[in-house]
């Protein structure tokens, strides 16, 4: 079972959590509040923060340490066929 408007047909990776509920964790690295806290999610990883501040303080750290290449990377991996 996919959580609520998630696609059905994803075939990323997900955080599956006790009773089903599906959550992507691929894409950009982002703040999400899920049923069981505050989370840093995305680059198919998961962080649990203790509070949403703590969540966006670690996102900030995060995405500082991010190498330009590799969101270079990601993002032409996610451009279609004929996008370049």
């Amino acid at each position: 079972m996919n959580a609520p408007g998630q696609d059905p047909t994803h075939n990323g990776a997900f955080l599956v959590f006790p009773g089903g509920d599906c959550v992507p964790i691929d894409g950009p690295l982002r703040v999400a509040e899920l049923r069981d806290g505050w989370y840093v999610i995305g680059h198919n990883s998961t962080v649990a923060c203790g509070s949403e501040r703590a969540a966006h303080d670690t996102l900030a750290h995060l995405v500082r340490e991010q190498d330009p290449h590799d969101l270079a990377l990601e993002v032409v991996e996610g451009l279609g066929d004929g996008e370049l």
